[in-house]
C-alpha cells in the first residue's frame, strides 16, 4: 500500500499538490489576479526580498539622505525586533533589496508587515487623516535562495545593485531594455 500525501509542504496550492513541485517564489507580479497562497518560508534556505516603488522619485527617493539612513536604521531595528538575519541589503531609490534569513514564518510576517508599512509613512509624511496613497506597486517578491552557489550570485547581484544606485557603474542592460544580473562582466570593464 502507498503512503498518503502529506497536506504540510503544499498547504494552499492545488497545482503544487498535484504537480509534486516546491514553489520558491511569492509576491511581485507573480500572483496579481490570481488566489492568494501562502509565501514559501524555509528555516534552512535565505530569501531575497524585492520591494518596489514607482511613486519613490524626487522628494519620496528612497535614496535621500534623510530616508536613506532612516530606512537602513529601520530595517535593522526591525529585523532584530522579529529574529531575521540580515545579510546583504541594497537601496536603489526606488526599490529595495534584501538578503535575509527569517528566525520563524511569524517573525518574518510580522517584519515585513512591519517594515513594510513604516517606510511609505516616514517618505511620504502620511499621517491618520493625511493619507497619501498606496506607495509599494505590489506584495513585497519573495524568492528562497540555497546556502552555497546560490547565495553568493544574489549577494554579488544586491552588491551591483549598491554600486549602480550610487553611480559607481553604469546600469547594465539586454537587448529588451531589461537590467542585466551578470555580476561577473563587472570585472571585464573594471578590472
Amino acid at each position: 500500500m502507498g503512503k498518503q500525501l502529506s497536506f504540510d509542504k503544499y498547504e494552499g496550492s492545488r497545482k503544487a499538490l498535484k504537480d509534486n513541485i516546491e514553489r520558491i517564489e511569492h509576491g511581485g507580479e507573480l500572483n496579481k489576479g490570481k488566489r492568494k497562497l501562502y509565501r514559501p518560508i524555509d528555516s534552512k534556505r535565505a530569501l531575497h526580498v524585492t520591494m518596489r516603488s514607482s511613486k519613490a522619485r524626487g522628494a519620496y527617493s528612497l535614496m535621500r539622505p534623510l530616508h536613506r539612513k532612516e530606512v537602513e536604521r529601520r530595517l535593522y531595528q526591525y529585523a532584530e525586533r522579529f529574529g531575521v538575519r540580515v545579510f546583504k541589503y541594497a537601496n536603489g531609490g526606488n526599490h529595495l533589496h534584501i538578503l535575509l534569513k527569517p528566525g520563524s514564518r511569524r517573525g518574518f510576517q510580522n517584519f515585513l508587515r512591519t517594515f513594510a508599512g513604516v517606510i511609505p509613512r516616514l517618505v511620504t509624511q502620511a499621517r491618520k487623516g493625511k493619507a497619501k496613497g498606496k506607495f509599494w506597486d505590489a506584495l513585497a517578491y519573495s524568492k528562497l535562495v540555497t546556502f552555497g552557489r546560490q547565495f553568493k550570485n544574489t549577494s554579488n547581484y544586491i552588491f551591483r545593485n549598491t554600486l549602480e544606485a550610487f553611480g559607481v557603474i553604469p546600469q547594465r542592460k539586454d537587448a529588451r531594455g531589461h537590467l542585466k544580473i551578470d555580476f561577473l562582466s563587472l570585472f571585464d570593464d573594471y578590472g
